[in-house]
């Protein structure tokens, strides 16, 4: 009788836990719940239309502005980080920064961008040599040269090269060579002569004036 007891009392024991263990469990699906019922709009028919059905809300909380051509999740998250970085280097360049140190690198190269004033008086002076060097070449040699001495100081021209995780295998890391030099989406956007083509190219060169100037 007393085992009878016994294995009752644990049974119960055990069903107990396990009640916990389902509830916290419950709870901490609640609390990390991968779906937000608020982006979906319930008024429209899944079956009729999905994506307005599962996208609506969103929409409707984050209407696209001006500045925007597109909007989502992970653009809300690079303006959120870009926030961030801005406060962090602010702080940095209002507070004395030790000499040498990477703080004072940071608050020195931000305030150096912000003086506009000084950028106004300097104008195109600080890379006159640069860009005197561009304009003196006359073969394919010079222009290899040029192009090999612009990327020793970080200017990406024609192509640029970074290290990345292996498409084929994520446990290496390897160099990639990646296209560069196209402002426009396509080589043919700069070639095609159709009316609609030639009025981009025309407004391309407008703003590229606008850019340097």
């Amino acid at each position: 009788m007393r085992r009878n007891y016994l294995i009752m009392a644990l049974g119960a024991t055990f069903l107990l836990l396990a009640s916990c263990n389902q509830k916290k469990q419950n709870q901490a699906m609640e609390n990390t719940s991968c779906l937000d019922l608020s982006n979906l709009d319930t008024t429209i028919s899944c079956k009729q239309d999905f994506y307005a059905y599962a996208n609506g809300g969103w929409l409707k909380n984050n209407p696209l502005t001006d500045e925007h051509s597109r909007y989502g999740t992970f653009g809300k998250l690079d303006e959120q980080n870009a926030e961030q970085i801005r406060s962090l280097i602010e702080e940095l360049s209002k507070t004395a920064q030790k000499s040498g140190s990477v703080g004072q690198k940071i608050a020195d190269f931000y305030k150096t961008g912000m003086d506009s004033a000084r950028l106004a008086k300097e104008g195109i002076s600080p890379i006159s040599s640069d860009l005197k060097a561009i304009e003196n070449i006359k073969t394919k040699d010079e222009a290899k040269t040029q192009i090999a001495e612009l990327h020793k100081n970080g200017i990406p021209v024609l192509f640029a090269i970074a290290v990345s995780p292996d498409e084929k295998n994520s446990e290496m890391n390897m160099v990639g060579i990646y296209q560069g030099g196209l402002g426009m989406n396509d080589r043919d956007d700069y070639l095609k002569q159709d009316p609609r083509s030639k009025e981009i190219q025309s407004e391309y060169v407008k703003h590229i004036e606008k850019m340097f100037q």
